[in-house]
């Protein structure tokens, strides 16, 4: 939750986060583009880091703030996007169309940015979750999509062009949501033709074959501390 600024993870002082967030906003979007409208602008910003791992829609960002132009709301979360605040998850399509009509999922660039600037709720340790896989996986060059077809799966992984795994996060797998997790990962593992599927929790470490399809659920922890072949060492 802490997130990787190392001035804030030193000091543990939220106003260190604040000012790099208000630094982000105000020099590098807000007087850049000339933006004139900056209450609205400040309210997308929260309202986006509110809602990290959502789905939305330009439409529905532009009701959420009282914007009346998407166009506006499409240049203000390239601006976020540019300055590396935020960054769009595309649901896969074969159709490029298709896949930029559909509802996207925001991401941020760090969890604890997002703890500090945004409306906190209860419950929030899965989202939280969902976040850190992301970054993980995008900081080590890997092209990410997510999967709805009769099931959900968080992330398609892809590598030049080529799916290598599909992966869900959810902290624990338990007997309440197995049944959901595995189905929307078999479901994206069928569709993509992909033998390769994976469950990241935060402790739990097993596998299990159903409908002749092999499942690894495994620990994040120890998928980013050693070389495994789920995430593959950052070319950087």
């Amino acid at each position: 939750e802490e997130g990787g600024f190392p001035g804030f993870l030193q000091y543990q002082d939220p106003e260190i986060l604040h000012q790099i967030f208000e630094d982000i906003i105000y020099r590098d979007i807000i007087v850049r583009y000339g933006i004139r409208e900056i209450l609205p602008f400040r309210e997308l910003c929260r309202y986006i880091y509110s809602n990290l791992t959502r789905e939305a829609s330009y439409q529905s960002l532009e009701k959420s703030i009282g914007v009346k132009n998407d166009m506006t709301i499409r240049s203000w979360i390239g601006y976020l996007q540019d300055s590396f605040l935020i960054s769009e998850c595309f649901r896969f399509d074969y159709s490029l169309r298709r896949q930029h009509a559909y509802h996207k999922k925001m991401y941020g660039i760090d969890t604890g940015l997002r703890n500090t600037v945004s409306f906190r709720f209860s419950g929030d340790t899965g989202m939280l979750f969902e976040q850190a896989v992301w970054m993980e996986y995008k900081s080590r060059g890997y092209d990410l999509f997510w999967f709805k077809a009769e099931g959900e799966c968080d992330f398609l992984v892809f590598d030049s062009g080529k799916i290598i795994t599909c992966i869900q996060a959810c902290t624990e797998l338990t007997l309440e949501n197995q049944e959901r997790e595995v189905s929307g990962l078999l479901k994206a593992m069928k569709e993509m033709r992909c033998d390769d599927g994976v469950i990241l929790t935060l402790r739990q470490y097993q596998e299990m074959v159903i409908e002749g399809m092999r499942i690894k659920i495994r620990p994040f922890w120890n998928v980013i501390l050693t070389d495994s072949p789920l995430i593959k060492k950052s070319k950087w």
